[in-house]
């Protein structure tokens, strides 16, 4: 038997994936496939493994909405960035705060008053 052969078998009953394994040693995924697919406790190990990752795991749900939570922390702060750039620059357009108080007090919805508020900010 090949010595990465028994490395990979003594990595699997550890309860490793085949990526882990494949990184560790260098072997295609595939190869490690062909040498577990028929081993009864290499299925029971994939089972586990996908238990652990699929989204029904409570843990792998915790960490999707962490992740979400961070990446839309991000955007927000981007946008708000943004925004205060952009304000920064068309503040400067003669009377704008002035224009911008009379559009909110004219406009009766925001899509109006964003309407209006862009037209001003075109004019520069």
């Amino acid at each position: 038997m090949r010595k990465d052969k028994e490395k990979a078998i003594l990595l699997r009953k550890q309860g490793k994936s085949y990526k882990q394994i494949r990184e560790e040693l260098g072997i295609a995924t595939s190869t490690l496939a062909g040498w577990f697919k028929n081993e009864p406790w290499s299925q029971e190990i994939k089972k586990r493994l996908s238990l652990e990752i699929s989204w029904s795991n409570p843990k792998a749900l915790e960490l999707l909405v962490v992740a979400n939570k961070e990446r839309w922390r991000i955007k927000h702060n981007e946008y708000r960035s943004a925004a205060i750039r952009e304000l920064n620059d068309i503040k400067t357009i003669p009377f704008f705060l002035q224009e911008l108080c009379y559009i909110g007090a004219k406009e009766k919805s925001s899509q109006d008053r964003a309407l209006s508020v862009s037209a001003i900010a075109n004019r520069r």
